[in-house]
């Protein structure tokens, strides 16, 4: 009974160690507002957009290294028990541990599935430039955008803010971050920070940004812009992706505020 109590406790490490490289990053679980986004489609290949203050190299991910890494520990498990004789006199309570056993690896190494809000949106490969239909097969996505608005620059911009942004999360900077959210989201964004070491390090690998979805609101104007890419938690080695959707408001002359982020 004792190995399977071990090998429970263990599994649910590995579940935390997995999620706990994600959840460090800034706006992280995602928080705040949240609204329907427009798809998108590949276009021609470009080369893909990069903050600027980001000296590391693009680095693709490795795709298939789950699924491969749970068929080993699966594997490698059983053969352990079958080895141990832990199999002999199997008790019914036992029969439950294997479930909750076969439960935990099923959930560390499954593909997750896109959240409802992105059911439009598909993963495309670094290098390819998106192009925005504006149109749901479930709704129209509004894209009306401020008299003489620069897209491109906007995008551009974006991603050099990204970059400022994480980088003031890792050093627990909020007089920085205070600039950049709107004031009732601060205090859910400091009381998530706390939760880690005072200097995190989260180094921006490749990100793209597009523009999903604009529109005038009383007063100012809504606007939700889509970071695709990769980054790198330095202190662990560990690589994560980067799919979140940051939504911005802006009234009157004041600047550009977030408003709510949703992350994948």
């Amino acid at each position: 009974m004792k190995y399977f109590f071990s090998l429970l406790l263990a599994g649910f490490m590995l579940v935390g160690a997995v999620e706990s490289a994600e959840a460090k990053k800034f706006g992280s679980g995602g928080f705040g507002k949240a609204f329907q986004t427009s798809p998108y489609k590949k276009a021609s290949p470009t080369s893909p957009q990069k903050p600027a203050s980001s000296p590391e190299k693009a680095k693709s991910s490795r795709p298939g290294m789950g699924g491969l890494m749970g068929g080993l520990l699966a594997g490698g498990l059983f053969a352990y028990l079958l080895g141990s004789g832990a199999f002999e006199g199997l008790q019914f309570m036992d029969i439950l541990l294997f479930a909750a056993l076969a439960f935990v690896l099923f959930k560390l190494f499954a593909k997750p599935k896109l959240r409802p809000q992105y059911a439009g949106m598909q993963r495309e490969a670094h290098g390819t430039q998106t192009m925005f239909t504006g149109v749901s097969t479930q709704q129209s996505i509004p894209m009306e955008f401020p008299q003489d608005f620069d897209v491109s620059g906007f995008e551009q911009g974006a991603l050099e803010h990204f970059a400022l942004v994480h980088k003031a999360w890792d050093q627990g900077d909020f007089a920085t971050i205070e600039e950049y959210v709107q004031p009732e989201l601060l205090d859910e964004l400091k009381q998530q920070r706390q939760q880690y070491s005072a200097t995190l390090d989260n180094q921006i690998m490749d990100l793209s940004a597009n523009i999903v979805r604009a529109e005038p609101i009383i007063g100012g104007h809504r606007i939700s812009i889509l970071f695709r890419g990769l980054m790198k938690d330095m202190q662990s080695n560990e690589e994560h992706g980067v799919f979140d959707v940051w939504h911005l408001e802006k009234h009157g002359s004041n600047a550009w505020l977030i408003v709510g982020i949703e992350a994948e």
